[in-house]
């Protein structure tokens, strides 16, 4: 079960917030087969058997992005994936992604990670990890 601000109430995010964290959710969803509106939501909720199954398959060094691997790898091993709407209230002190050039820094460095995580999930896929492809776009990488 996955947390969804999107299907919920969002308060207090700023515009420049919001665009970041559609820009994310819209390329996760170009890039893999299930449709999270809110990919990177920390609100999460997992069986015992798929956390014991998924662990051992992380690989992402990117912490900001742990949540989302964690679902590519579910979802590949043929775990269902449910969204539910929760109520988010921004807290303006936060500092996820920080503002002027640092703060596009580590909007660069999540981009990467994204498309990171899609090589590698599409390397395992090809070498049997899986047992459905978890991939969107799928063609031939050398």
């Amino acid at each position: 079960i996955v947390g969804s601000r999107y299907m919920g109430r969002v308060q207090g995010k700023s515009f420049f917030r919001r665009i970041l964290s559609k820009g994310m959710s819209t390329m996760f969803n170009l890039l893999f087969a299930f449709k999270l509106l809110d990919p990177q939501v920390s609100f999460r909720m997992y069986k015992k058997v798929v956390i014991k199954s998924v662990l051992p398959k992380l690989r992402l060094n990117h912490d900001g992005l742990k949540c989302s691997e964690i679902a590519v790898k579910a979802y590949g091993l043929g775990y269902d994936i449910v969204e539910v709407p929760i109520e988010y209230s921004h807290n303006s002190d936060s500092r996820a992604v920080p503002s002027g050039l640092k703060g596009l820094y580590v909007v660069a460095g999540a981009t990467l990670a994204l498309v990171y995580l899609w090589i590698q999930t599409h390397h395992e896929y090809q070498a049997g990890m899986f047992k459905r492809n978890p991939l969107r776009l799928g063609f031939p990488l050398a």
